[in-house]
Parts: structure tokens; sequence; C-alpha cells
């Protein structure tokens, strides 16, 4: 290459660089007065160690990701140290937390973009292909909530563990290798998610080597997937961490015995990125029971769902065999969807938003610009792209507007899709949170919070937080203990260990009169909790 050819190639990637840069700030440039979000508190706004700040490391890396029900869960240290360091820096600022998502997900775009040109990809479709994987309002979540920070690393670790992979097979010298696996590992303590690039990269390498197995390809094969067993070894072995349980109202998929059924709703949860990938609508920020009415099996939709994916296997076969560089992405799809369907693992939600950011959504643009490219030409390509980006754009610039705050956010997400049991349930308790914060004078917000409460139970009756809530209502708010007693008592028998509402439930036999009741439900709270001492309190006082 000469000097002038070097310069062009040069001012070619710069030109495409910053339009990509100033494309992303137009499109999720409103997020940056974002507040706090859903789960945020897990790992950043309420994290205790996240708030010792630089002292705080040693015990990050050394603990789990979270604590849920006294047991740990996951080991995901890189996410939280990038706050602890913030914390350090900033103290407790959202925007500023907001404003490095948004830094990451640059730098996570701009290192794509040089992954797809150092495989021998033009700057055009390079260019093309970081639009469309951009603009895709799949991605809006992970920007958007802090919680999701981990894929946003994980991301930026497994492009580049794959740019050194590939300099290890261009320039043969060990310390490459040795780098690729480091940034492997790294991606692998944001998100074990990032495990199937293992396989992915060599199988990309593979194509960008003219579909030729060599002795380099092996060794990153091996040390990749050495790296995967390693990491999941001390995760499981070591640091013993849990996988999160799952609930019914989160996901009712393992509580289903037919077969027939759950293979029924595993080609749904495919179908539904499937679908969102093309046309993105109503997109929430958790599904679960019953927003996707995925009970009620072998619908159209099912069918539907089964020829695609059988379509995908075939396409796939086909491109394998004719050395077609398109087997890339659909392998990189199917792998992908593979793992989250709910075959492999449950996932909470059933289905999410954020789980397509990274494989599925790479493969989707990956095959909507190089198939448009072959089919179409370089001349109607552009308009094609163009509609399709006129398409995406709109709408994640709205969605980005929905992730304002929680109110903002449940509030939207509960009229977009009423079948959603836990968003009614989010979107009621902030209400409720609201209220109480508020003195207790606005009664509309209370009617309003009461109404979503009673929502989410109509959708699923045995919702046992649910029906906690929506007595505490009418016990305490509304004067009608005797009504509340009905609702306590319902979560009461979904779940007989639910601390508070064994409280609350006593809480109103005790306004009603009732003391021999009173007294054995304050007791039953106190043998789960033995320091909650408003229920000892009240206990002696009955006695």
């Amino acid at each position: 290459m000469n000097t002038s050819e070097l310069v062009n190639r040069l001012s070619g990637n710069i030109i495409a660089i910053i339009v990509l840069v100033l494309t992303i700030f137009c499109i999720y440039g409103n997020t940056l007065n974002h507040h706090y979000n859903m789960d945020d508190q897990y790992v950043v706004e309420d994290n205790e160690q996240v708030k010792k700040g630089l002292k705080g490391l040693p015990e990050i890396f050394s603990s789990y990701y979270i604590i849920y029900n006294e047991k740990g869960l996951d080991y995901r240290p890189i996410v939280k140290a990038s706050f602890a360091l913030e914390y350090q820096l900033f103290k407790e600022n959202p925007e500023v937390s907001h404003l490095i998502n948004l830094i990451l997900f640059v730098i996570s775009i701009v290192l794509l973009f040089y992954c797809l040109r150092n495989s021998e990809l033009g700057i055009a479709v390079s260019l093309m292909i970081c639009l469309v994987y951009l603009a895709h309002p799949f991605s809006s979540e992970v920007v958007c909530s802090l919680k999701n920070r981990d894929h946003l690393f994980s991301f930026i670790f497994c492009l580049g563990a794959y740019l050194y992979a590939i300099k290890y097979v261009k320039m043969e010298q060990y310390k490459y290798i040795i780098i690729c696996v480091m940034f492997f590992l790294l991606s692998l303590m944001s998100k074990i998610s990032a495990a199937p690039f293992g396989a992915l990269i060599p199988l990309v390498i593979y194509s960008v080597n003219e579909f030729k197995i060599n002795k380099r390809i092996v060794e990153i094969s091996i040390a990749l997937c050495f790296m995967v067993i390693l990491f999941y070894s001390f995760t499981h072995f070591v640091m013993d961490a849990y996988a999160r349980p799952n609930q019914f109202i989160e996901n009712p998929i393992p509580y289903e015995d037919n077969i027939l059924s759950r293979v029924s709703m595993f080609l749904e949860s495919n179908f539904f990125y499937i679908e969102n990938l093309i046309y993105p609508q109503n997109l929430i920020c958790y599904y679960g029971y019953d927003a996707l009415n995925i009970l009620e099996t072998w619908k159209p939709k099912t069918f539907l769902a089964l020829v695609t994916a059988l379509l995908a296997i075939v396409g796939f076969v086909y491109c394998f065999f004719k050395k077609n560089k398109l087997f890339i992405p659909l392998a990189l799809l199917l792998i992908n969807l593979f793992l989250v369907s709910n075959l492999v693992a449950f996932v909470p939600g059933i289905v999410a938003d954020r789980i397509a950011f990274g494989g599925i959504l790479l493969s989707w643009a990956l095959v909507v610009v190089l198939a448009g490219f072959k089919v179409l030409g370089n001349r109607l390509v552009y308009l094609y792209l163009f509609v399709l980006l006129g398409l995406y754009i709109p709408k994640t610039i709205e969605r980005n507007a929905d992730w304002k705050d929680r109110i903002t956010l449940f509030g939207k997400d509960a009229n977009k899709n009423r079948k959603s049991a836990k968003v009614q349930y989010l979107y009621a308790e902030q209400l409720l949170f609201k209220y109480i914060r508020e003195g207790k004078t606005d009664k509309q917000l209370l009617d309003n919070a009461k109404q979503a409460f009673f929502e989410a139970i109509t959708i699923f009756p045995d919702y046992p937080s649910a029906n906690n809530k929506y007595g505490v209502i009418l016990a305490r708010y509304e004067n009608n203990p005797e009504k509340g007693i009905e609702y306590l008592l319902k979560a009461v028998q979904s779940n007989p260990n639910f601390e508070d509402a064994l409280f609350n439930l006593a809480a109103s036999y005790h306004q009603v009169g009732n003391i021999v009741k009173a007294k054995l439900y304050y007791q039953k709270v106190i043998n789960l909790n033995p320091n909650r001492t408003k229920a000892v309190e009240n206990l002696r006082s009955l006695n």
C-alpha cells in the first residue's frame, strides 16, 4: 500500500468514526439527564461496596455480584468496580453515570467498526453495519440502564479479544494471544453471557482466513475455550455463585410439564427477537407473565416461529458449504438465540431487549447489510438502509425518553403492554412510594397505585407481592382492614414465608380487634425474623 492509499484509508476511517460518534450523540443525547432506574439500586444507587469508592475494590473483586434471598448470585466485578471508581470521583451523580454509559457505547461502536475493517470489509459496508446496530431500539435498554453497563463492558472486551486474535493470526506473536485471552477474561468478568464468543471468534477468523484452518486458529480456539471452563469452574466451585432462582411471575416456562408446550414456548421466545429485529414495537422493560401470552401454545405465531428457525438453519448450512461469509452472522444468530430462548437456561422475564445487545443484534446488522449489498447492489442498498434507519431511529429516541426515571418508564410500559403483571406491579409500587414520600396527601396517586396493583392481580391472581401491597392500601390507607385481610391472606397463602405480608396481616387483624389471629401472625413474623422490632413490640402489647 503506497502513501496516498494509506492516507485515503485513514481519512476514510476517521470520517466514518466521526459520523458514528455524531449519530450516537444525536440519537442517545436525550439520555444524559436521566435518573436512576430499574434495578440500579442493586449495583450502584444503594450498593454499600460501591459507596466505599476505591476502598471497596478488594471486596468487590472477592465477592458476589449481588445477594438475593441471602444467596450470592454471579460474579461480575468489572461493572461494580467502574461504579466504585465513579463514586470516588463524582459521588452519587446519575447524570455522570449516564454520560459514562454513552461514552462506553461510543467506544463499543468504534471498536466494532475497527473489527469489521480488520475483517476485510470496506468502509461503506462497515459504516452501515455499525449504523444499523447502534440505531436499533434494542440498544436503548443497555445504554439507558446503568445496571446494564455490564453488557457494554462485555461487548467492548469481546471486540478487543477479537482484534488481538486477528493480530495473532496475521503477525504470529504470542503476546497478542495473551492479550486476546486477557480481554476475553475481562469480558467474562463483566458478564458470563460473553462465553459464546469463545467459539465465535475463531469461527470469524476462519472465515476471514479464506475458510482455512491453521495452527494459530486452533491455538486461539483452545485458549478461549479453556478460559471459559476456568472461569465457570471458579465462579461455581470456588465462589459457589448461584444462578438467579426463577419465579412463576418472571418466567412460567419451568413450571410447564408438557414437552410440546415447552417447545412452543422455546420457538416463541426465539420469534420475539426475530420479530422485533425486523420491526421493533411495544418494547417494555420487563415481559414475564403474561406479556407474551406464552402459555397459550401452538398459535399461528408458533408455526411462523418454527418456519423462521428452519429457514435460518437451512441458510446457515447452505452458506457454510458454499463458503459464503453470511454463515458467520447466521451462526452468531442461531447460537445466541439457542442460548437465550429458555431451552438451555431460563431467562428472568422470558425475553429481554438487553439480551439482544451483542450477538443477536450484531448478527442482524451483518445479515441486513451484507445481504442488502449482495442482492440489491450498491445503488438500491443505500435507499433500503436509509428507510431501515428511518424506521429505527425515531423509535430509539422515543424509547430513550421512556427511560428518564422509574415512574416514566413503568408508567409508559404499563400502558404499552397491559398483560405484564410485573410491569403493572412496578408502576404501582413507584406510585405508592411517591404518595408516601409526598406526605400522603395526593389521593389521585393512591388511586392510580391501587388500580395498577389490581391490574397485576387480575393478570396473575396468585401474585404475592401485589396482593400484599393492594391489601395494605385497603387496610392502612383506606381504613378498610376487613377487605385488606382478604388480599393479605392470598399473599400469605401463595408464599407462607412472606414476612411483610405476615406482618401486615397481623396488623390488620390487630386493627379489627381479632387479638387471637393478630398474635398468631405476629409470632410467625418473629419466627422468621426475631429482629423485627415492631412485631415484637406489638405482640408484647397484646399479651
